[in-house]
């Protein structure tokens, strides 16, 4: 059939029309943030539109009357959903009583501790403010972490805790480029943050757990000490427990970067893939049943919808596998009551049904990585499958595998550069073994869960699961470690992904029909992409600047000139690996410095010039000395903990500003904080203020 005699997308798939309107609603409150009397006032409104309607005496003009009111509703919709999602609005929350007094904190654990570097973290719920004899009930989350302390009583999900500390809101370092961490915290509904000692908290004896949660809980754990049982390898069992259940606290990082490298991180981020699998195995298990009638229509869809839904909750909810539980919650629905329905259809329905549950999903790189996958598949498979004809069925089915793993980077690639800033060049390779070989150990995993309590088959298995995700890993590390595998430090706006999408559907559209005005649309989109791209180039290249970041612990300077950079700080930032990927890269790639450092630098310790100012840097080495002249100083950077009085460097030196980082001590930052004030020196600290940037 030819694509212009086929139905319009938009007429089979009506969710596929009502989609956007709920987007731009929540998009308009967001960031636009209308009050909620303008809301009010404009969903009043729609129904005297409606009733207007019926005394036009066109039909047609009805109609589309009609429709637009209903776009209209499902815009305000979307505003509406946000500001009941926006924690920081409601009356009750927290943080509208402690900014005031202090309160003792009640709170419940909502997950079990996970272990981290030099603490224990989990989130709770705040349920009430104590002072004296006032009791306040009160709703809002907070992240918690323990000292890490061989003493540290059990706590688990549920417990109440009585905290003495005032929990300080989330922040960001302040880097430029950084990820959002505050933002991110408020989409899950946690706004503060705090870090306890023993001394801190007090358990309380009662405790708090929905049963079904607590349930679920206790088959994850389950699960996790089987995987730990049976394959007790450190690099091996991370794998193992992501790939199954989503699991990532055990994930080593180096190979997690090998997995991203080469465009293999699906594989080990719970998504489609595996519950597609899930699902096929259930239907193979129901097929010996077709006979009987009041199985397929009644044990059958039930039992598979459970399963794949109890499969999602243990691994999360992510916004993948949520729109993965949907579509196929959708296809059982459609298959027991023998309707079909257009896959357009059912992806707009999942993702219309995820967004009117948690609007914020909007922003999550899964879910876009999610949905643009899938719809590029459904568009663009059959298409480059068609490219290629195969009679082997062994060729014919490696080719469509290649297929699905081409079609599925058209329309996740831009937002892969946007977010990841790199694409991976042997992600064809990579793809071929990976899925098909993670799909066997998934397999074999879930075997493993079945038949746990036979010791031969488990060891057997464990041991045969082990080797394989250890050969897996091999390939994967082994291919990230071609100099070619990644293009690294890609730098693309938010104009620019929008651009490459017109680009790709102008191009489609003209490759798949032919039309010529395609094709100019897409060249017109080409161009303006190339002048975008030339105009933040030459932005870059004019710019001068120091920026010192907020590391904890850790000396970072970056000296930029144009797009190249000179680095002062510790040795452990200046190595390639997860600490300078996770601190540093995000800003240099926002900056447009990319890995471009300068290694030879005319540069002396502690008085130094750059870009026409005079930088002191002081750190732990610095001796002062008294001088018989006075000379200025645009800048002084704290570091690592000199020994030094503000005071006394007025005697040397004229100071303009003075920027402490995060290696020094905070009863030190409060003493030069009031020496500056003092002196009306502008003072700027990192863990405070974020990262300082000097434009010169």
């Amino acid at each position: 059939m030819h694509l212009h005699n086929r139905i319009p997308v938009y007429k089979e798939a009506p969710f596929l029309r009502l989609l956007p309107f709920l987007i731009l609603g929540i998009l308009v409150q967001w960031y636009l943030k209308p009050t909620l009397l303008f809301l009010a006032f404009f969903i009043a409104c729609l129904p005297v539109i409606l009733i207007v309607a019926f005394f036009i005496p066109s039909m047609v003009l009805q109609q589309r009357i009609k429709s637009i009111v209903l776009q209209l509703f499902l815009f305000a919709g979307g505003c509406l959903l946000v500001q009941n999602k926006d924690i920081r609005l409601k009356k009750n929350h927290f943080a509208n009583w402690i900014k005031q007094n202090e309160f003792v904190v009640k709170v419940k654990l909502t997950e079990p501790l996970s272990e981290k570097a030099k603490s224990y973290k989990t989130t709770a719920t705040v349920l009430a403010l104590l002072n004296k004899d006032t009791t306040i009930g009160v709703t809002g989350n907070i992240i918690i972490y323990f000292k890490k302390d061989s003493l540290l009583p059990k706590l688990a999900y549920g417990s109440i805790l009585l905290v003495h500390k005032t929990p300080e809101p989330v922040k960001n370092s302040g880097n430029p480029g950084a990820f959002d961490f505050a933002q991110n915290c408020l989409f899950k509904g946690i706004t503060h943050q705090v870090f306890l000692q023993q001394t801190d908290y007090a358990i309380l004896p009662e405790t708090e757990a929905l049963p079904f949660t607590g349930f679920l809980l206790h088959i994850k754990n389950k699960v996790l000490q089987i995987l730990n049982h049976f394959i007790p390898s450190e690099k091996e069992i991370g794998i193992a427990e992501a790939l199954l259940i989503g699991y990532r606290d055990n994930l080593d990082k180096d190979l997690m970067q090998a997995y991203s490298n080469t465009g293999t991180i699906h594989v080990i981020a719970i998504s489609g893939l595996h519950l597609g699998f899930i699902y096929l195995i259930l239907v193979a298990c129901f097929k010996p049943f077709a006979k009987y009638k009041w199985i397929a229509k009644f044990v059958k869809p039930i039992s598979i919808i459970s399963l794949l839904w109890i499969f999602t909750l243990l691994a999360g909810g992510a916004p993948s596998i949520l729109r993965s539980a949907i579509m196929f919650t959708c296809i059982v629905i459609g298959d027991c009551i023998n309707r079909k329905t257009s896959i357009y259809n059912t992806l707009a329905c999942s993702a219309f049904i995820i967004l009117c549950i948690q609007p914020f999903s909007l922003w999550d790189a899964g879910f876009q990585l999610s949905y643009t996958a899938v719809l590029s598949i459904v568009l663009f498979m059959q298409p480059i499958y068609r490219l290629m004809y195969c009679k082997n069925k062994l060729a014919d089915w490696f080719w469509q595998l290649n297929a699905v793993t081409l079609s599925a980077q058209v329309l996740t690639f831009p937002v892969v550069l946007y977010h990841f800033h790199q694409f991976p060049n042997l992600f064809l390779l990579t793809n071929m073994i990976a899925v098909p070989f993670s799909t066997l150990i998934l397999g074999g995993e879930l075997i493993l869960m079945l038949f746990y309590w036979q010791p031969f088959l488990a060891k057997s298995l464990g041991w045969a699961l082990m080797n394989g995700i250890r050969l897996l890993n091999w390939f994967i590390e082994a291919c990230s470690r071609f100099t070619f595998a990644v293009t690294d430090y890609i730098r693309i706006d938010l104009v620019q992904c929008i651009l490459l999408y017109g680009i790709i559907a102008a191009f489609g559209k003209w490759l798949l029909q032919r039309q010529k005005p395609f094709l100019f649309c897409g060249l017109f989109s080409l161009l303006f992409f190339v002048i975008v791209q030339q105009i933040n180039s030459y932005q870059i290249k004019q710019q001068q600047k120091l920026i010192v970041y907020h590391i904890p612990q850790l000396q970072a300077i970056d000296i930029i000139y144009g797009n190249s950079f000179y680095f002062l700080g510790d040795s452990l930032l200046s190595r390639q690996g997860p600490l300078r990927n996770f601190n540093l890269k995000a800003s240099r790639i926002f900056l447009g410095t990319n890995n471009n450092e300068i290694k030879e630098f005319n540069l002396v310790k502690p008085l130094f010039r750059v870009h026409h100012k005079n930088i002191l840097l002081l750190d732990t080495h610095y001796t002062f000395a008294r001088s018989a002249t006075i000379q200025e100083v645009d800048l002084v950077i704290l570091s690592k903990n000199p020994k030094i009085y503000i005071d006394s460097m007025q005697m040397c030196f004229s100071i303009k500003k003075v920027v402490a980082d995060a290696t020094n001590p905070f009863w030190k930052i409060n003493l030069w904080q009031k020496d500056c004030e003092r002196l009306q020196i502008p003072f700027h600290y990192t863990a405070r203020d974020g990262a300082f940037i000097a434009n010169f």
